[in-house]
Order: structure tokens, then C-alpha cells, then sequence
């Protein structure tokens, strides 16, 4: 249309590029924890900071503090099961197979 009637044409796409995920963001750069679970990734809880647990789903900043003050008091999380000794932490989020105990990002 010429866009006197109010309507205007999307403009056309061209190109066949790939449209794969890559691990960079194309606005920001590298990606956040929490898009990297989003998109399926693991990730790994003994290395993550306190703002990177709280952006998690279902793990507000009160949560992700405790588990920070656990992991300290163990040394690391070796298991899903030394996460329900969270304070605040529930049992489906400690038992989701997205976070990781290992050193796997």
C-alpha cells in the first residue's frame, strides 16, 4: 500500500541466514545466568554470584542469599540433596536438573 490509507507494508526480509542461538546476545553481548536457563543450559550454583542466583526463576534475592551463606558453610554444593538444607528453598526448585553441582556452565 502507499500508506494514505493509514496501512504501510512490512518491509521484506531477505536473505537466508541462519537464525541459530549463539552464546552472545546481539544487543548485549555474552549472556546472562538467567537467559542461559532459559534457554536449557546448566548452571553452575558453586560458581554463581548472589545476583546471579536471584535472577533464576522461582529464587527471589532472600533465597539466593541463603544459599550463598550455605554453599560458604560447605565449601560447595556436591549434590541437589545439600540444597534442601536452604533456608527458604523448595523442594522442586533444589531438585530442578538445570542447576548444577559441577563445573558445568
Amino acid at each position: 500500500m502507499d500508506g494514505r490509507d493509514g496501512l504501510t507494508s512490512a518491509p521484506s526480509v531477505s536473505g537466508g541466514g541462519s537464525t541459530a542461538p549463539s552464546a552472545e546476545s546481539s544487543r548485549s553481548g555474552p549472556l546472562t545466568i538467567r537467559q542461559k536457563y532459559l534457554l536449557g543450559k546448566r548452571v553452575d550454583i558453586n560458581k554463581a554470584s548472589l545476583v546471579e542466583i536471584s535472577e533464576l526463576p522461582g529464587i527471589s534475592r532472600t533465597v539466593a542469599a541463603a544459599m550463598v551463606e550455605e554453599r560458604e558453610r560447605l565449601g560447595r554444593f556436591r549434590s541437589p540433596e545439600d540444597l534442601l538444607g536452604v533456608k527458604g528453598l523448595r523442594r522442586k526448585v533444589a531438585e530442578n536438573p538445570s542447576f548444577s553441582c559441577d563445573n558445568v556452565e
